[in-house]
């Protein structure tokens, strides 16, 4: 059995211009790629010529095809986001995957899809464990095990939002090929998402239906003023984050349970669509602001 180390595998291979005719996520493509089309990616003759900063902007979805895009497509599109790999830089996963979500607008479109809980599940589901023993070319090897590690980041980061069904689901997931990947250890190294995961899980299964919590945010579209109404358990605290669709944080502001409203002068804030979260404890809440003119 060959021994993969993937991730420098991928470093090393994704900024070489290995993938020069089109982007492609795998040499031999052994899963075929139908996410959106990067007008520029690692490997084309334009990317050699760019900066990093230029490099993240010729990443990012324009907003038309970001709105009408499947969450199917949407999901695969971050799944093999070009700088994905630089969870490698930091110290652990959980922060590189924090600082590259927030460097691409498809992630903070992505999670906002009702329906992406489930798709991200089906899409889990149906990746077989033993099938990397089928696949001969070492790149597409460490390809194949890093999108098993991204997907379990992806249902850690978001497992908050599922159903009391999905988490049934993704439980049982999660465990079955926790073990499988186990067996093939020279292939597989999720760091412990994994059981982060099921952690997780039995602490939601046991507190989320505890949390009382509520909150509106009106008028939505707005021109002015925001007006943020809730209700938060007693003497806990909420953080709200507006972001843009680039990640960048535009505002952030404390919400204390004995107070019930705050008013925001977005005044100067530029016209389109935002970003806003809303974290109280383990509870979250992600949805969408729009400035109009």
């Amino acid at each position: 059995m060959r021994k993969i180390i993937f991730v420098m595998t991928l470093f090393l291979l994704s900024h070489c211009g290995i993938m020069a005719q089109g982007f492609s996520p795998y040499h031999t493509n052994v899963i075929k790629y139908n996410g959106y089309s990067y007008p520029y990616f690692p490997g084309c003759v334009e990317w050699e010529d760019m900066n990093y900063s230029q490099r993240l902007e010729s990443l990012q979805i324009p907003f038309d095809t970001l709105e009408n895009i499947s969450t199917s497509r949407l999901l695969e599109t971050c799944l093999y986001y070009p700088f994905n790999i630089n969870i490698s830089l930091s110290d652990d996963y959980l922060t590189g995957f924090e600082k590259v979500r927030n460097n691409f607008n498809g992630y903070a479109e992505l999670f906002l899809r009702s329906n992406f809980i489930q798709e991200l599940i089906d899409l889990y589901d149906s990746r077989d464990v033993f099938f990397i023993e089928e696949i001969n070319d070492d790149y597409d090897c460490g390809q194949y095990s890093f999108d098993f590690m991204f997907l379990e980041l992806f249902i850690l980061e978001n497992i908050d939002h599922a159903t009391e069904t999905q988490l049934n689901q993704i439980v049982t997931l999660v465990k079955t090929k926790k073990a499988q990947q186990e067996s093939l250890e020279e292939y597989y190294s999720n760091k412990g998402i994994a059981d982060k995961i099921l952690n997780k899980a039995e602490t939601l299964g046991i507190e989320s239906k505890t949390i009382e919590f509520d909150i509106k945010l009106s008028p939505n579209p707005l021109t002015n003023n925001l007006t943020v109404s809730y209700s938060l358990p007693l003497e806990q605290q909420a953080i709200l984050t507006i972001y843009d669709f680039n990640g960048k944080i535009i505002k952030r502001e404390r919400l204390y349970s004995e107070e019930k409203t705050l008013t925001l002068n977005l005044e100067n804030l530029h016209f389109g669509t935002y970003i806003y979260t809303i974290n109280c404890g383990d509870f979250s809440k992600t949805g969408k602001l729009i400035k109009k003119l």
